[in-house]
């Protein structure tokens, strides 16, 4: 047995080199091992012993390579009703059902349609729809009513509240309700207001835009007929300046108000009220 298989090697601090020059000595024939750059660093050891090293080899060159990122399988998209609203220009605008179905032109001024709400008992509940369609931009003068019951409860395309300024809204009782979407002039919207005693609710075009909690109960204001196109009084009446069509109040099952003007200024409802259109406003092909 050869006297070199039982030799054990030791690097120690500046020894790299003679570890070469050792193994060369003791390697007669064999071939030589190849040493390549290295960065020695030595640790703290004990006095009188000599210092221990890490030899870290530092490669001469290191090959590039590519990274081809990793690409998910697409999902299916799901399109999610917003809470609250999108923006007005993302509504579908609403479409009539034939050209010859007629609305209300309403001048933003003087004109406006009244109906008699005798026996219409809304305080627990109750749903308000319309179609509408804007001339103008938003008034600085006031906002625009769709409609009014009373002095408390008005529905409004642009509310002239100073919170809810130029968005759809609503008051309730004498308090602000809002939303953060704001119409566009000369599109079709369907707007929805649902109130069942516990919470509001919008709709815009059939799509949810906002829902608060009522904490009040039932409604303990409502006083006075319904006025398409402004609230009641001589100031502060916010007309609407624009078209209306498919007028609707309901409670429950119930419809309690429907005009859709496609035979003039009639109540189609089971109550048959009476319609009073003020300062000649005209209907007209949508």
């Amino acid at each position: 047995m050869s006297e070199r298989r039982g030799l054990i090697l030791k690097l120690t601090a500046g020894s790299a080199l003679g570890a070469a020059a050792l193994l060369s000595a003791c390697g007669g024939g064999e071939s030589q091992p190849q040493v390549l750059p290295s960065t020695v660093s030595s640790s703290p050891v004990a006095a009188g012993s000599a210092p221990e090293s890490t030899i870290r080899i530092t490669p001469t060159s290191t090959a590039e390579r590519t990274i081809v990122p990793f690409v998910p399988t697409q999902a299916p998209t799901r399109e999610i009703t917003p809470t609250p609203a999108r923006p007005a220009d993302a509504f579908t605008p609403v479409v009539p059902a034939a050209t010859s179905d007629k609305a209300v032109e309403l001048d933003g001024k003087d004109q406006f349609v009244e109906v008699d709400a005798t026996g219409m008992n809304i305080d627990n509940g109750f749903r308000l729809k319309a179609d509408i369609n804007l001339s103008d931009s938003f008034p600085l003068s006031g906002g625009d009513t769709i409609a009014s019951i009373g002095d408390d409860e008005a529905f409004y395309a642009r509310s002239l509240s100073t919170r809810c300024l130029g968005k759809v809204g609503a008051l309730l009782d004498g308090q602000d309700v809002c939303t953060n979407v704001s119409l566009i002039a000369g599109q079709w919207y369907n707007y929805e207001f649902d109130f069942d005693g516990k919470s509001i609710t919008f709709f815009i075009n059939g799509q949810q835009v906002d829902q608060e909690v009522w904490v009040n109960g039932a409604l303990k204001k409502v006083r006075g007929n319904v006025i398409i196109g402004r609230r009641p009084g001589l100031t502060n009446r916010a007309p609407l300046g624009g078209l209306v069509d498919n007028f609707q109040i309901s409670t429950g099952s119930k419809t309690e108000v429907n005009l859709n003007f496609d035979n003039g200024f009639v109540d189609s409802s089971p109550n048959h009220r009476v319609v009073t259109p003020n300062s000649n406003p005209t209907l007209v092909n949508r």
